[in-house]
């Protein structure tokens, strides 16, 4: 994450909402979440895109404790480096 890019209070909310998103999700595996657990959750991750943030999450169950378990990575684009076009994106334009 470019740290020099936001303001400190975005810094902040970008932590509690991340640290947030980590806490909903890592009970996933440990039941089933209602409509508005996920819409809370689609809620969150959308705050951080608007912010400019990639979202990335996993989520699984710990053996060892038996809990669910998430890791929510946060970053911001390096404004500098050229747009990449994932294969998906090149197979969906028209060919000529």
């Amino acid at each position: 994450m470019v740290e020099c890019e936001l303001s400190e209070f975005e810094q902040v909310r970008a932590r509690k909402l991340g640290q947030e998103l980590t806490n909903r999700l890592s009970q996933f595996c440990e039941r089933e979440f209602s409509d508005q657990e996920i819409e809370e959750i689609r809620r969150l991750r959308s705050d951080l895109e608007q912010m400019g943030f990639q979202v990335q999450w996993s989520a699984g169950f710990d053996m060892g404790t038996g809990k669910g378990a998430a890791e929510v990575k946060l970053w911001l684009p390096d404004p500098t480096a050229p747009e990449t076009v994932s294969e998906d994106e090149k197979n969906d334009e028209p060919q000529t």
